[in-house]
């Protein structure tokens, strides 16, 4: 089995400071020897007041091609959480001002070999009047994926996805050998 790396942070709405944060914490685990490093969900902009605009401005230009430059340099697949991308898969821009979750696997040559977009919306209301509508600012996907990685498929979700046992039996069947649930949480 290969050796991974788990990157946890508490990531911020700055996407900048986000990006000095995400490097460091890549660069250090790299030095360990590992083959693949994991980041969380939401790791270049938490609860961004506006992430069309931060997906439109930085992640579509600096944000995807970073993690591809970074891959290389340490040499170490990135299982890269999610960021909002304002594309859809094969190209074409997604037009109602929301955006895509997307999380992306980077191969050790910096070349993006897989993306999922996330299927399920966190839409709840919870006890005590704090209530999420992620449908508001980001459009579902619509295809579960399996990731060809030298250790086998790699089943891709994302944190809320975790509340839907039919997708991880699909991925199953699709030929997943594990799976990934980036995430990040309110309080």
């Amino acid at each position: 089995m290969p050796k991974i790396a788990l990157v946890q942070m508490v990531s911020s709405w700055d996407f900048e400071k986000n990006l000095i944060s995400v490097e460091d914490l890549i660069r250090q685990a790299a030095k360990d020897d590992v083959a693949a490093i994991f980041l969380p969900e939401n790791f270049f902009a938490l609860a961004n007041p506006d992430p069309f605009e931060i997906a439109r401005a930085k992640i579509d230009k600096i944000g995807r091609r970073f993690i591809r430059q970074i891959a290389a340099d340490v040499n170490c697949w990135i299982f890269a959480g999610t960021m909002p991308v304002t594309h859809r898969e094969d190209g074409t821009e997604i037009k109602d001002g929301r955006v895509r979750a997307a999380s992306f696997v980077v191969d050790l040559d910096g070349v993006e070999v897989a993306r999922y977009d996330k299927i399920h919306m966190f839409d709840v209301n919870i006890e005590g009047g704090e209530s999420h509508r992620e449908s508001e600012t980001y459009r579902p996907g619509a295809q579960a994926v399996v990731a060809a990685t030298p250790w086998g498929g790699l089943g891709m979700t994302i944190c809320y996805d975790l509340r839907f046992p039919y997708l991880y039996r699909s991925l199953a069947q699709a030929g997943a050998h594990f799976m990934s649930v980036p995430s990040a949480f309110t309080r």
